[in-house]
């Protein structure tokens, strides 16, 4: 995919899901070197968005916290975990930061 289809095809995504997000979990980042007592952290949601064939479904994945925003589109492939891949992503961190945490409280709550 072009990075231009990127650019309009995450936030287009994120725009549909903001209204069925849901909270899928809060990576606890580090303490701040100035201050023990605060710590950072990053907030992973997520959104359903269509069934793209049996047991195989989009879902829209974001964040926002300490490391920036992330905006994603998982093809979630509910009876075969090793086929599920991301269809589109944007901005920085990429992917390949999404915690398994939150990747596993995606499959348990659309599959």
């Amino acid at each position: 995919m072009t990075s231009s289809l990127f650019a309009f095809l995450v936030p287009l995504a994120g725009s549909v899901a903001a209204e069925g997000l849901v909270s899928v979990y809060r990576e606890e980042l580090y303490p701040a070197s100035y201050d023990t007592t605060l710590v950072y952290s990053q907030q992973w949601s997520a959104a359903y968005l269509t069934e793209v064939f049996s047991d195989v479904h989009s879902i829209y994945v974001g964040s926002e916290g300490k490391l920036s925003a992330f905006h994603g589109v998982l093809e979630l492939h509910c009876t075969q975990p090793e086929l599920s891949r991301w269809v589109a992503t944007g901005e920085v961190p990429d992917e390949n930061t999404v915690p398994g945490e939150a990747i596993r409280e995606i499959r348990r709550l659309y599959c």
